[in-house]
């Protein structure tokens, strides 16, 4: 629905009328805002505490983009949900005080950058990556950033 345009006619438009179609046109917004909540792009700002289990640690996208994750063990990385395509997201990745756990990433997945060495962040959570990804449509492609 478009919203309706207000032009007074003089002495026949009522105040009645007036409220009827701007009421019509604040129903109307309030539809199409409620839609934009529910869709993919209001979860690019919703972050995950993850955790892994038996080596796997997993981001469903359909929870949030973003994640925070403590290694405590080698882990492959899994995305799942059902993003669209042009998603992206952050993962910020730290050791715990055993540190040198080393993340893989197999599927459907494209990797860039320095990946393998995630091991290398510095222990005691004194350090930190981030894992970027970017969905396609098809793939989901994975860039690892210079360790802090």
């Amino acid at each position: 629905m478009a919203q309706q345009q207000f032009n007074p006619v003089p002495d026949v438009t009522t105040h009645s009328d007036a409220r009827t179609l701007f009421n019509s046109n604040f129903a109307d917004s309030e539809g199409r805002l409620s839609a934009l909540e529910g869709s993919d792009s209001s979860l690019q700002f919703v972050q995950q505490s993850l955790t892994s289990s038996a080596g796997i640690l997993t981001l469903d996208v359909s929870n949030g983009h973003n994640g925070v994750v403590t290694l405590t063990e080698d882990v492959d990385l899994v995305l799942s949900g059902s993003p669209q395509a042009g998603s992206d997201g952050l993962i910020i990745v730290k050791q715990d005080a055993t540190g040198e756990w080393a993340m893989t990433s197999t599927g459907n997945t494209v990797l860039g950058g320095n990946f393998i060495n995630v091991e290398n962040v510095t222990v005691n959570e004194a350090g930190a990556c981030s894992v970027s990804w970017y969905y396609d449509g098809s793939d989901f492609y994975l860039y690892i950033s210079d360790f802090v």
